[in-house]
Formats: C-alpha cells, sequence, structure tokens
C-alpha cells in the first residue's frame, strides 16, 4: 500500500505539470530521475507556474526579465541544486515564443566553478508562428545555485522593444545531479575482485 501511495504521489508531482500548454516539450530521458528538478513558466515572471522538484525540498526557481534602455535583453532564470558531492550537472532550458529571435544564447553563472558562456541553440523548430529554442549545459562540478541567463541581445532589438511579457512565452527549465561515477566504478571492481578471489579459492581445491 504504501508503495502506491508514492509512485501516485510521484506521477502527480512530475506528470501533471507537464500536462497542458507546453506538453509537447522534449524534456529530457532523466526528468524524472532522483536529484532533479523541472519548472514551466506560462506568461509568468517570478515563481514558475508550475514545478516540481525529486526529492521536494527545493525552493522554487525564478525568473526575472532583464531589460537595458527600454529593450528586453533576456530573461534570468535563479535556480538552487541539492547539496550533494556530485561531479556533474545536466541542465535543459526550452524558450517557447510566438515572436522570432536571431541567433539567441544562454549564459550559465554557477555558484563556483566556471561559468558557461554563449551556449548556441541546439535545436530550433518553427510552428504554425509559434517558435522553439532548445540548450542544453553541464557544469562541473555541481554548484549549490546557478543562474542562467537567456540572451536575446543583438540583432533581436526592434523585436524586443517594450514588455515581451504581453506577448506569448512559455520557459522551461530541467536540471539534474548526476550521481558520482567513481563510486560505481569501486563497486564494479570490488566485485569483480571478489569473484576472482572466489574463483582462485576453488582451483586452489
Amino acid at each position: 500500500m504504501k508503495r502506491r501511495v508514492v509512485l501516485l504521489a510521484f506521477l502527480c508531482v512530475f506528470l501533471v505539470p507537464a500536462l497542458g500548454f507546453g506538453a509537447g516539450i522534449p524534456w529530457p530521458d532523466w526528468k524524472g530521475d532522483d536529484l532533479t528538478l523541472i519548472a514551466l513558466w506560462d506568461n509568468k515572471d517570478g515563481e514558475p507556474s508550475r514545478w516540481a522538484a525529486n526529492p521536494d525540498i527545493l525552493p522554487a526557481p525564478q525568473l526575472t526579465e532583464n531589460f537595458y534602455y527600454g529593450c528586453l535583453v533576456g530573461l534570468d532564470i535563479f535556480a538552487y541544486n541539492y547539496d550533494n558531492l556530485n561531479p556533474l550537472k545536466l541542465g535543459f532550458v526550452y524558450l517557447e515564443t510566438n515572436f522570432p529571435l536571431y541567433n539567441p544564447t544562454v549564459y550559465v553563472e554557477p555558484s563556483y566553478g566556471d561559468s558557461v558562456w554563449g551556449i548556441p541553440v541546439s535545436n530550433a523548430l518553427t510552428v504554425e508562428e509559434k517558435y522553439y529554442y532548445i540548450w542544453t549545459f553541464e557544469l562541473e562540478p555541481n554548484p549549490c545555485w546557478e543562474e542562467i541567463f537567456i540572451n536575446f541581445y543583438g540583432g533581436n532589438e526592434t523585436v524586443l522593444t517594450g514588455d515581451v511579457f504581453q506577448r506569448e512565452f512559455l520557459v522551461g527549465l530541467a536540471t539534474k545531479c548526476v550521481v558520482p561515477i567513481p563510486g560505481a566504478i569501486w563497486l564494479f571492481g570490488a566485485g569483480l575482485l571478489g569473484l576472482v578471489g572466489f574463483r582462485k579459492k576453488r582451483s586452489e581445491k
């Protein structure tokens, strides 16, 4: 019974937010794994319209608009991470708009470690006057938090003058702390040594 309750809670947390607007987002395969966070901002800044974390111990990420001389130059996302000694952080950023952007990029500034600058779009698509952009990134080591900046500036000034939040947009974020590989390798190696030792002992008998 307890397992059924846990499974139902997991489905409510991770599947319900993906329904409705943005249900067609090509989320990464790992979005429902341990130490993950997913969030959607539907024509809204501040806290996400829908979001979930596994386990549910993180505060909500925040999205703010970034203006420069009356021109929207990008969107800022601030997200906390799990306090785990994992060597790698995976990230996925999604933007859906009803206005085209020329060569938008993503910048990631972690709490410590090297920043990642000028990440190009990994996938872009236009369907019936809707524009879709996807970026992926990796941070090493996993920071306590990161600030993700979706950069519109550079060729988009005439499109973005004014308040972009009066336009249709959807921002999606997914992050994951990767389980350390060295521990898995150590367990595998220990198992192999044990098997070799067992076979050697049998052969001596």
